[in-house]
């Protein structure tokens, strides 16, 4: 019964740090998701700009 008992606690503790490895890694990977999307949305937002800024000049052009 006790030699089971530590066999149990023994593999308790490999999966605690699983999981605390797991953790780690998922706050890690959220982290560098909401950067890419911060960098995602800034290029959306120049990609607009230019394409407005684009469209007055052709407007323009058309107008003389």
């Amino acid at each position: 019964m006790d030699a089971e008992r530590r066999r149990f606690n023994t593999l308790l503790g490999v999966k605690q740090n699983e999981i605390e490895q797991l953790k780690e890694g998922l706050a890690l990977k959220t982290k560098e998701s909401g950067e890419l999307a911060t960098r995602c949305e800034v290029l959306a937002l120049w990609a607009g700009k230019a394409k407005t800024m684009l469209r007055i000049k052709f407007l323009q052009n058309q107008a003389f």
